[in-house]
């Protein structure tokens, strides 16, 4: 072999090493990316943030980059800054948040500016009187102040750096290195500054639940003294609606034993004090007068609820609140607290009370270690006044009525009739929620049975028609025995015979579709079996085509499928896979015909299946070009009870039914894309390897 054939291996070999080199890059990338897709999806509650932004800045380190500056910007506009998450100081810590305002410094309105406008790829370099203001701002001026002594001087000895950023939607992945990073680097950057994109708008969404949630405990336990406050028959019982508050605030976990309850007492500056202390058997309520006297805590308190404010927070001294309580202590109520408690309070060094004002009530918050409620705890314990001043107002009307007796007696009657009718009201609204259910079963059986009687009616048809051919043909062979033609009797018993296997076919395809069928109209047993589903997804849409055309003669569709021939037999549930394809069918169906109705008729529908086999797992794709959904609509398309459709026309379980079967039937997923105006896609992902198999 010459020289020159030689050098040419070599180079290709060369080549195809980097080739190869280059794929094995781009597989580790995309591994690491699913891995932070992955744990975004496994995210559970919104606290999980720090993990999942550790796990980006984990597999950024796997993929070979330096993460010693890795720092995540999530932008605010208003107040104007930048929370910034760092990676840890040590191995076994999780990254910290800092809030970074930003201020008139050329590095923050560039980089806000660099945001606004979505720039994936966007580098800054950081040098000179810039960088030594930029650094001077940051470590002394924000929460970054806190950062150990190495890691400033590291930034401060750096006499240039090269920050290179890729925004999106929240914010951006930022890299600080002294030398510019590689092309393939920043790209890496960009896609990894997309994906924890994505994933944050998971953490949003989980922020959103948990809000959500927290709401429903905290109007749960509002509810439950608005209750209990309903079920007071007589004043003598509204102890037990102050005990319930305790209850409640203690539940939303409020330091009830630093709380209390003060009434205002007509004609005085004294107030009724209701406090609660722990017992063996939960909570104990106390009940004594706090005695008005000329002094800071008292002052505020009358000027804050004259002023009609409906809250008020102060910080006293040390010498204002020992003056106070060493006056309530002897003349007071007070004077029964234990002695350790009563040691505790004066020794205390900060004292800060917090009032939620009524008309008639007030809640208290005592904090001895001087700290100020959140705004959160501000808000549930306002909640908790508005609702107990409402209690505290029933309460002054039963005492009202009590004079009055047969006034009582009505008010009786009243609240048990309001209690009978609550609770036929959510009697009928359980059967109510039961029949709904039933008919979205029974729309999708309608569904089904619609399209039995159409794809049953051809070899109906046939069976029909050549019944009455065969007794054409008796009538002729009847004539040529009398005849005595034997050979034209024999071509014609040779008719009847291929008839009658042509009548039996038929029969047998028509006894095929209706148990067919109804193996699929049955309830399901809950049991998997082998099967066939590219034949199930054929018959299915199929069937909820016959369907649509028995509702609405002129409507015509075009439909399509593409079947990964691959799949084998699978183990499903086949009703309830069934189920659920009838309802994909069925809604795709419905979309088109609504845009083929706003269109005049100008428009060719077009409904696509489309199944693919990807390693154990199964994709079941529907498409469709109809009339599509908003981005508010697809996030809440799985939600029970939503429709789009007009009233009578769906139940808005469908989906619901249809993700329950995928998700906890078959332990899959389905997830829908849609653009307005344009269509949507349903895609179902079945596991090869299923719990309960």
């Amino acid at each position: 072999m010459d020289t020159q054939n030689v050098d040419l291996l070599v180079q290709q070999r060369a080549t195809l090493e980097k080739e190869l080199a280059a794929k094995c890059r781009e597989l580790e990338i995309e591994a690491a990316l699913d891995r932070v897709r992955t744990r975004a999806m496994a995210m559970q509650t919104s606290e999980e943030l720090a993990v999942l932004i550790d796990t980006v800045q984990k597999e950024l380190t796997r993929i070979e980059f330096s993460l010693n500056n890795c720092i995540f910007w999530i932008m605010r506009e208003e107040p104007h800054g930048a929370t910034w998450w760092v990676a840890p100081f040590h191995k076994t810590s999780l990254p910290q948040s800092y809030w970074v305002p930003f201020r008139n410094l050329p590095l923050f309105q560039a980089a806000f500016l660099a945001w606004k406008e979505r720039k994936p790829i966007w580098v800054y370099t950081l040098e000179g009187e810039d960088k030594k203001m930029t650094n001077k701002d940051i470590f002394m001026q924000t929460d970054l102040a806190g950062f150990p002594l190495n890691v400033k001087r590291t930034f401060n000895e750096s006499e240039k750096v090269f920050l290179s950023f890729s925004f999106y939607g929240y914010g951006g992945l930022h890299l600080s290195t002294v030398e510019p990073l590689a092309e393939d680097q920043v790209e890496t950057l960009n896609r990894f500054s997309k994906v924890f994109d994505q994933a944050y708008t998971r953490f949003l969404d989980l922020k959103k639940a948990e809000a959500q949630a927290r709401e429903g405990r905290i109007e749960a336990a509002l509810e439950k003294v608005r209750s209990r406050s309903l079920a007071v028959h007589k004043s003598e019982e509204f102890t037990a609606v102050i005990k319930v508050v305790f209850e409640q605030l203690r539940e939303l976990e409020i330091a009830v034993s630093s709380a209390s309850i003060n009434i205002f007492i007509e004609g005085s500056k004294d107030t009724e004090v209701y406090i609660c202390g722990s017992g063996e058997d939960g909570l104990v309520l106390s009940h004594f007068r706090l005695i008005f006297f000329d002094h800071p805590i008292f002052n505020d308190r009358v000027d804050a609820y004259q002023k009609g404010l409906d809250f008020f927070s102060k910080t006293y001294s040390r010498e204002e609140k020992n003056r106070f309580y060493e006056f309530e202590f002897a003349v007071s109520g007070l004077k029964s607290i234990p002695a350790d408690i009563k040691k505790k309070v004066l020794e205390s060094e900060r004292y800060t009370i917090s009032l939620a004002i009524t008309k008639n009530s007030m809640i208290v918050v005592n904090d001895f270690e001087g700290r100020s409620l959140s705004a959160m705890e501000k808000d549930i314990i306002k909640r908790f006044a508005r609702v107990f001043e409402q209690a505290y107002i029933r309460f002054l009307d039963l005492q009202k009525a009590e004079a009055l007796a047969l006034r009582a007696e009505q008010d009786l009657i009243e609240i048990k009739a309001a209690r009978k009718k609550a609770e036929e009201a959510l009697t009928k609204l359980s059967a109510a929620q039961a029949q709904l259910i039933h008919a979205e079963k029974m729309a999708s059986l309608g569904e089904l049975t619609a399209g039995i009687a159409h794809e049953i009616q051809n070899p109906l048809n046939f069976v029909i028609n050549f019944s009455t051919v065969n007794r054409e043909l008796l009538v002729e062979m009847d004539e040529e025995i009398e005849k005595g033609n034997l050979g034209e009797v024999k071509v014609l018993a040779n008719d009847l015979a291929a008839n009658e296997e042509k009548i039996a076919h038929h029969g047998q395809r028509a006894d095929n579709i209706v148990k067919g069928m109804l193996q699929h109209a049955k309830g399901s047993t809950g049991v998997k079996q082998p099967t066939d589903i590219n034949q199930l997804a054929e018959e299915c849409m199929r069937l909820s085509y016959q369907g649509m055309r028995a509702k609405d003669k002129d409507f015509i569709a075009t439909t399509e499928s593409k079947f990964d021939q691959a799949i084998g037999p699978f183990a499903v549930v086949p009703q309830d896979i069934g189920r659920v394809l009838l309802n994909l069918f069925a809604n795709a169906f419905y979309a088109v015909n609504e845009k083929r109705k706003k269109l005049d008729g100008r428009f060719e529908s077009i409904i696509r299946v489309i199944t693919k086999k990807e390693g154990n797992n199964i994709l079941i794709s529907v498409e469709d070009n109809g009339t599509g959904m908003s981005p508010q609509t697809m996030r809440k398309v799985f939600q029970p009870f939503f429709t789009t459709k007009p009233t009578g026309e769906g139940t808005g379980l469908g989906l619901s039914l249809s993700y329950d079967i995928i998700t906890k039937g078959h332990c899959g997923t389905l997830s829908v894309q849609s653009t307005e105006g344009k269509g949507s896609e349903f895609v179902i992902s079945l596991p090869g390897s299923q719990g309960g198999d």
